[in-house]
């Protein structure tokens, strides 16, 4: 996984060093949608098969497609990127929310459009900020259009072979590592079950990906769960780090300030879990809970982890949720 030091709307981007990069996701006032009963234990994901066949096939691929980038930082030409990186973002994004049982999204033009430009102005600057000055070079309408909508990220390197295609953004945003970043606004916004429409726009070692706006008030799938890592079988590279999280159902209210976390491994063990601070304005409700010591599979077992919620409070009453990660090795 890429390195990265992640930050919220408008704080001003910190390298990890080279080959690192930055990122930021935007804050937005959510939309409410038809909320449902609040469930007390979590169905499994798919397959174990299904899950090491996706990731084999459509994610690991993915991964290695190059941005294709027409453009230069001279001359402030927004150029194009590759018709297989945009598709290779879009597989990546929905791979990730296949996991999570989330209705998949499709590449919006328009808003792809915008959002290129905003990922040229952040690789001729070299950060980022959700709110574009005025001053910086190759700045547009559109790239602050895109600025402020998108989950936003940038290679720090020298090296083209250290580049940022759509995909790589997309694993940097579910990881969602870095002292900034604890309320994991990117991945909350990419596993966000109302998401339909994304943009997505690419320079060699920039990636804007708009996700506010694309939201759609009925006709998605709505699980009175997300998780990260998901229920069920996961794929072990995708584990964030120990940064694991619960979102409530979309469109619905959940207090988790008195919430309690633990999580035990296949022997009964309980991990060490350091609870986080909620924050509002990031997609769906959720809580992040560090947990120390997760191992992951070195051989065909997978490690299996229980997760225990109790006191989540919904509508004035509470409530619990029980889940089994199986992480898994692909």
């Amino acid at each position: 996984m890429l390195a990265v030091a992640a930050l919220l709307a408008a704080s001003v981007a910190l390298s990890t060093g080279v080959a690192g990069a930055s990122v930021a996701a935007p804050n937005a006032t959510r939309a409410t949608t038809a909320s449902g009963a609040t469930s007390a234990s979590g169905a499994t994901g798919a397959s174990k098969a299904a899950v090491l066949r996706g990731y084999r096939t459509v994610y690991a691929p993915a991964q290695r497609v190059p941005v294709g980038w027409t453009g230069s930082v001279d001359g402030c030409d927004p150029g194009t990127e590759s018709a297989a990186s945009r598709t290779a973002t879009i597989a990546t994004v929905n791979y990730a929310r296949s996991l999570a049982r989330l209705s998949p999204v499709k590449l919006d033009s328009a808003t792809s459009a915008k959002a290129i430009r905003a990922a040229l102005v952040y690789q001729a600057n070299g950060q980022l900020e959700h709110e574009i000055p005025a001053g910086w070079d190759c700045v547009t309408a559109a790239a602050k259009a895109a600025g402020r909508h998108s989950n936003i990220a940038l290679a720090i390197s020298d090296d083209p072979r250290d580049g940022l295609s759509g995909a790589r953004a997309i694993t940097a945003y579910l990881d969602d590592p870095g002292a900034g970043n604890v309320v994991v606004g990117h991945r909350r916004w990419v596993l966000d079950p109302r998401l339909r429409r994304v943009g997505t726009g690419s320079t060699t070692f920039a990636n804007a990906l708009w996700v506010i706006g694309g939201q759609a008030s009925s006709g998605f799938k709505n699980p009175a769960w997300v998780s990260w890592p998901t229920a069920g079988y996961f794929p072990s590279p995708l584990e964030p780090d120990g940064r694991w999280s619960l979102s409530g159902r979309a469109g619905k209210n959940y207090d988790f300030s008195r919430a309690k976390v633990t999580v035990t491994d296949r022997g009964g063990h309980r991990l060490t879990v350091k609870k986080r601070a909620s924050a509002d304005g990031y997609a769906s409700d959720t809580l992040v809970f560090e947990v120390a010591g997760v191992k992951k599979p070195t051989g065909a077992a997978a490690k299996v982890y229980r997760v225990s919620v109790s006191g989540i409070r919904v509508g004035g009453r509470k409530v619990a949720h029980r889940y089994t990660v199986k992480l898994v090795k692909p």
